[in-house]
């Protein structure tokens, strides 16, 4: 499909970054607009093994474009 074909219609959603929040105790994943995609419901040990082992495979936080976990 090239780009000229493509909408917000026929590509599915991507997960951009991640955030865990510890009130509401969640893990979200947002897109490249700054919406939330998924929450996932969490504890706070939970979520700090997550971001440890997605550590190394998500770049740190920095344009848009690029995929990261964060803890707030």
């Amino acid at each position: 499909m090239s780009d000229a074909q493509r909408s917000p219609w026929t590509e599915a959603p991507r997960i951009n970054h991640w955030v865990y929040e510890a009130v509401p105790g969640q893990i979200k994943g947002y897109d490249g607009q700054g919406r939330v995609m998924m929450a996932i419901e969490t504890d706070a040990q939970f979520a700090q093994r997550l971001v440890e082992a997605f550590g190394s495979i998500f770049k740190p936080r920095g344009s848009a474009t690029e995929a990261s976990v964060t803890v707030r």
